[in-house]
């Protein structure tokens, strides 16, 4: 198996190696992508860092693209996202132990509460 070293080389078939799930399906490669999705969403609305770097345009000529961080430019982010992933498929229930919320899913709920009155 290649070293993943971008966000964006992180593939449903890596995260099912990485999950020990032996010859998985279409079903389950279909679920880890989704997965995948959102804790690269999480991540993105957690830190407010873009997923790539910025794209070439008038307004961003002026600034040198190594200089701009983004997922992909920090591998510890690697580390982050397919932690999410697992966090996700090993607690694939709303409610945990003594009826409270998962803390993923108040974590991501939280950050976007438009509500707090």
């Amino acid at each position: 198996m290649a070293v993943i070293e971008k966000v964006s080389d992180i593939t449903a078939e890596y995260l099912a190696s990485y999950l020990h799930i032996d010859s998985p399906d279409e079903q389950q490669l279909d679920e880890l992508g989704t997965m995948l999705k959102s804790a690269i969403g999480f991540v993105v609305s957690y830190t407010g860092l873009p997923e790539t770097a910025p794209t070439d345009d008038a307004e961003t000529t002026d600034v040198d693209e190594s200089d701009v961080v983004h997922l992909d430019s920090k591998p510890e982010f690697v580390t982050a996202v397919v932690v999410l992933v697992q966090n996700n498929y090993d607690n694939r229930t709303l409610y945990v132990d003594k009826g409270e919320v998962e803390k993923i899913v108040d974590s991501i709920l939280g950050m976007h509460r438009t509500n707090l009155l």
